[in-house]
């Protein structure tokens, strides 16, 4: 059985990395799930899932190398080279989401905070679509 999760997959020991926001992780909870259910449980990132998903059945099939990205509750991509999902040796491969992008305060995350008080994420607001060129047959007198 596979079971997704949000954050950093360590590939030595197959857990969720220490500082997830998943609330009720806890370390073990994998192998822990695993033997009560009687079955080998591998654990994945969501984002590196919905990847092989789309590579075998979606809008990716047939292709041999793309870059998903993820905008949800936070940023995140999974990288497909050669057919193949790749990962990284620290398992890491396509986590943007937790890349310092040299914000002049200690943010080390792209990943939404909520505002005081607020429980759900701030996003900012989109900009207004600039019009395009009037078309040569608006123009014509």
């Amino acid at each position: 059985m596979t079971a997704g999760a949000p954050g950093l997959v360590d590939p030595r020991t197959g857990e969720l990395g220490s500082g997830n926001e998943v609330p009720g992780w806890r370390p073990g909870l994998i192998s822990s799930l695993g033997r009560r259910l009687g079955v080998p449980v591998l654990l994945e990132n969501e984002v590196d899932l919905a990847a092989v998903a789309e590579l075998r059945t979606g809008a990716a099939q047939g292709s041999e190398d793309f870059v998903l990205l993820w905008l949800g509750d936070a940023t995140g991509a999974a990288v497909v080279l050669g057919g193949r999902l790749r990962r990284g040796a620290s398992g890491g491969a396509g986590e943007i989401g937790f890349l310092d992008w040299g914000a002049p305060t200690s943010a080390t995350s792209c990943r939404p905070r909520p505002s005081r008080g607020s429980t759900a994420p701030s996003w900012p607001r989109a900009s207004p679509r600039v019009p395009s060129p009037a078309s040569p047959s608006s123009t014509r007198g």
